[in-house]
């Protein structure tokens, strides 16, 4: 076998082995690469999935109500002391205002529990009893400035909970009332981030 017989055949050896291996690294390439898309979509289906939980309410109807109503409580209070505590004409009449809808919002939801057979708070929680405990201590126009707070955040928070229940009760009288008191919430937090540029 002449010299030029066996580099040919080296070299026809070598390109068959690096093809080999060319297709062996193709290979393991496109298997990372389909396992690393599998991973990510089952990473966002995860994520879809506890959004949409997020999403759905996770009260009865019963749980739904009370939470709202004694929410409502804290929100009368606030008020009330906010009339009697300001001298500030503007905090006084938005009090006023906010204490006639959310007097409404607790009557009618009083009058949907009493139809329904459930048990309503006697009062707002402790912690908003705190909260509020808390703000009296307070005068002039720091007051007025913890009272517009106080407001902005309420609003903020109850909105949310509205919104993340409306037209998934089971009742459709219920949905109807978190559909019905959604608008004047929503003008509230208007009114609420109003004042509170005000009293900066």
């Amino acid at each position: 076998m002449n010299n030029s017989f066996k580099l040919l055949l080296a070299g026809a050896f070598a390109f068959t082995i690096a093809s080999c291996n060319n297709e062996t690294t193709d290979g393991v390439k496109t298997d990372a690469d389909t396992t690393k898309v599998g991973m990510q979509d089952s990473q966002d289906t995860a994520q879809k999935a506890n959004d949409e939980a997020m999403a759905r309410p996770q009260q009865n109807d019963a749980e739904f109500v009370t939470e709202v109503a004694a929410a409502n409580m804290a929100e009368l209070a606030v008020h009330k002391a906010a009339i009697a505590h300001s001298a500030n004409a503007t905090v006084k009449a938005d009090a006023k205002h906010m204490l006639t809808d959310h007097t409404k919002m607790g009557d009618a939801l009083m009058a949907y529990a009493k139809k329904n057979n459930i048990t309503m708070p006697a009062d707002a929680d402790n912690a908003k009893k705190e909260d509020l405990a808390e703000m009296e201590q307070k005068t002039g126009a720091d007051f007025d400035k913890a009272y517009a707070d106080h407001l902005v955040d309420a609003h903020e928070k109850l909105i949310d909970k509205f919104e993340n229940n409306e037209g998934k009760r089971t009742d459709p009288e219920l949905n109807k009332m978190i559909t019905d008191n959604l608008p004047t919430l929503r003008m509230h937090l208007d009114m609420s981030k109003t004042l509170k540029d005000q009293l900066k």
